[in-house]
């Protein structure tokens, strides 16, 4: 596995997959801020008034949490090797399922409008999606000048 982690196609491959990520998320949060009407109807759902400050707020929260990918891919542009893009996935894979799972409830117990399901089925399948290939080492290693990698030293306790 290791081995096709390191191959020049797959790494482009994870490249493309977090740009494609976030440039779609960010297009959504941007859809639901700019023109919520357009964002309602893609979705399938309904934003009441009343709630639409809210629906707004959570676009702009998952649209920076979306940004995280962009830091990894400065940092990989700049030489700084894979690290940060790997937290990036950790960190979205993390959120990604908290929320589709939390989407998912809300659905179960009939809180949300069915068009919901979209929100809980991308966001739980780029979940499953990072952490399998994370799980099975396939995102390259963190290599490259100023890389994160190796144990936590011992100066940092709470890390630990």
């Amino acid at each position: 596995m290791r081995q096709l982690a390191e191959h020049r196609i797959w790494r482009f491959g994870i490249v493309i997959y977090s740009v494609a990520v976030s440039v779609g998320s960010l297009a959504s949060a941007g859809a639901i801020l700019f023109n919520p009407d357009l964002a309602s109807h893609w979705m399938g759902v309904t934003f009441e008034a009343g709630a639409l400050v809210w629906h707004q707020f959570l676009a702009v929260f998952l649209g920076c949490v979306r940004l995280s990918f962009w830091i990894g891919l400065v940092a990989l542009g700049r030489g700084l090797g894979w690290g940060r893009l790997r937290f990036a996935w950790e960190y979205t894979t993390l959120v990604d399922l908290v929320i589709g799972t939390f989407v998912a409830l809300q659905l179960a117990r009939g809180v949300l409008e069915p068009g919901w399901i979209r929100v809980a089925y991308s966001d739980l399948s780029a979940a499953a999606f990072q952490a399998a290939l994370l799980g099975l080492g396939l995102l390259p290693s963190s290599t490259g000048k100023g890389a994160v990698a190796g144990p936590i030293p011992a100066s940092v306790p709470l890390l630990r």
